[in-house]
């Protein structure tokens, strides 16, 4: 249930990220870096803290070892993903 819940937020967080993004991209706000630098440290901070939680979860046997595998694995993609859109977005201002 924690995981779960965990997950969910990682996925808004990172719809957060991209959805700002792309309208920063297509609307060409004055200067979108500052948030969206915020944004994907949040997104950063929860993939930290969540692994952390997880890992707490595996050691107290609330979970197996391949759901442990596969929620990691989640919660980096949905880190990167951030990566991904803010790596876009600085691209598209010029500083990349």
């Amino acid at each position: 249930v924690d995981a779960m819940r965990e997950l969910d937020t990682m996925a808004s967080k990172a719809a957060e990220i991209v959805e700002p993004m792309r309208e920063a991209i297509l609307k060409r706000e004055e200067d979108p870096m500052p948030k969206a630098r915020e944004r994907e440290r949040e997104l950063n901070d929860l993939r930290t803290e969540f692994r952390q939680s997880h890992i707490e979860r595996l050691s107290g046997g609330k979970c197996t070892a391949t759901a442990g595998i596969l929620f990691l694995d989640m919660l980096t993609s949905f880190e990167k993903l951030g990566d991904h859109a803010y790596n876009v977005l600085e691209a598209t201002v010029g500083i990349k």
